[in-house]
């Protein structure tokens, strides 16, 4: 049991720190959350590319239409998510299993939340003002 809430918990995690990346960037710049990712060549990304950790991975840390490397932060973001998520989850498992309760849930769910806020904090990036 611990192990599958370790692994759910990870995964959830790394898809929040991805989400993250997106409030980070794309509110401070004014453009809004909702809409396909795009590559910096305005193609939006498939479906394979937007998937945490792995979509970096397949494309070996390039845009695989332009082939402009990308920013490391976003596979180091997501995995560290990950690794957090699944550790914290293996804890929260064997809470479950040794008689935790509804309340273990709701710690695990503040938790949680508390960690996709800071993740976009640590995401929020300055738009780029063009200097004429």
């Amino acid at each position: 049991m611990a192990i599958i809430v370790g692994i759910f918990s990870g995964l959830i995690w790394a898809c929040f720190a991805s989400f993250a990346g997106v409030i980070g960037e794309r509110v401070p710049a004014g453009k809004s959350i909702g809409g396909r990712s795009v590559c910096v060549c305005g193609r939006e990304l498939l479906n394979s590319e937007n998937v945490p950790v792995l979509g970096y991975l397949s494309v070996k840390g390039r845009t695989s239409c332009c082939n402009q490397k990308l920013p490391i932060r976003y596979f180091l973001t997501e995995t560290f998510s990950l690794l957090l998520g699944f550790i914290f989850g293996l804890f929260i498992g064997s809470a479950i299993e040794h008689g935790g309760g509804v309340i273990v849930w709701f710690i695990w769910l503040g938790i949680t939340v508390v960690g996709a806020f800071a993740m976009i904090a640590l995401n929020w990036r300055k738009p780029k003002t063009e200097v004429s």
